[in-house]
């Protein structure tokens, strides 16, 4: 789990970033159906997604960008 530039919960899951929609977690891509939920300690998709195909670099990015945020978060 990570937080968003507006400090909300994404999940990255399998290569995609899901935000969270009540009791499950939507995709972050407008109008993509890609769903997961989090059943006995494990988070599982249960809806394919209609959006492209998994980005590493876009993962990799956003994890970056937090982490550099707890950082400076961390310092103030």
């Amino acid at each position: 789990l990570i937080k968003s530039v507006k400090e909300k919960d994404q999940l990255l899951l399998d290569g995609y970033r899901y935000r969270r929609d009540r009791l499950v977690w939507r995709c972050v891509t407008n109008n993509c159906k890609g769903r997961a939920r989090y059943d006995d300690g494990i988070y599982t998709t249960y809806q394919d997604h209609i959006c492209r195909a998994p980005d590493p670099d876009e993962i990799e990015k956003a994890f970056y960008n937090y982490e550099i945020k707890k950082k400076i978060h961390k310092r103030h």
